[in-house]
């Protein structure tokens, strides 16, 4: 215990605020602040190579960082790099951050039924817009429907905060499971992803 004291006041002295204090603990999104990363050779993946040789700048060598709860991209995906800087600089907590154009989906999955309602934030800075939202799926098979917030226009060099109310219709009898993406307009720096459930007669 002492230690872990030790440790968090060590950070706080070098002004670097912890992450997992500007996140709700029942955050369904692993590592929301992008702190963790896999690198490894994009030679290595065949998905990862076919989106740098379709023009993703992903890498500037033979090696790519991405985010740990990285899990595909949805749609296009113009760029996307791990960032490390000071806090409510170049990155919002802790000392990552990602700056991404296009979308991609993050892990896990999340279980779903039909009148749940989750609440997404994540923090954003830069040139373009911001959109969280989420796929819904059966227990097996294809995306059956979607959801999604207004797109949140960016054009600010201060880290703000982009919140949506994302519900499943009750219509939507056969949905099982959510997959949340991210998807920006622009080049956009972001930090600090949450995905929490929210009780719908809340809304």
């Amino acid at each position: 215990m002492m230690l872990i004291l030790l440790v968090c006041f060590a950070a706080l002295l070098a002004g670097i605020a912890p992450t997992d204090e500007l996140l709700p603990k029942d955050n369904l999104i692993a590592d929301g602040g992008f702190e963790e990363v896999r690198s490894f050779p994009v030679s290595t993946d065949p998905y990862i190579a076919e989106q740098v040789q379709n023009g993703c700048d992903l890498t500037d060598g033979p090696i790519v960082t991405l985010p740990s709860n990285f899990d595909q991209v949805c749609d296009v995906l113009r760029k996307l790099r791990v960032v490390e800087g000071a806090p409510d600089r170049e990155v919002h907590s802790g000392k990552r951050a990602i700056l991404m154009h296009g979308g991609f989906y993050v892990r896990p999955n999340v279980k779903a039924a039909p009148g749940d309602a989750f609440r997404v934030v994540i923090w954003a800075k830069g040139e373009g817009t911001v959109r969280l939202a989420a796929s819904l799926y059966p227990a097996e098979g294809a995306c059956i429907a979607g959801c999604a917030g207004n797109e949140a226009n960016i054009q600010e060099d201060e880290w703000v905060r982009v919140e949506h109310t994302l519900e499943i219709k009750r219509e939507h009898a056969a949905v099982k499971r959510a997959a949340f993406y991210i998807q920006t307009t622009g080049p956009v720096y972001l930090d600090d992803l949450s995905v929490t459930r929210i009780a719908a007669d809340s809304l």
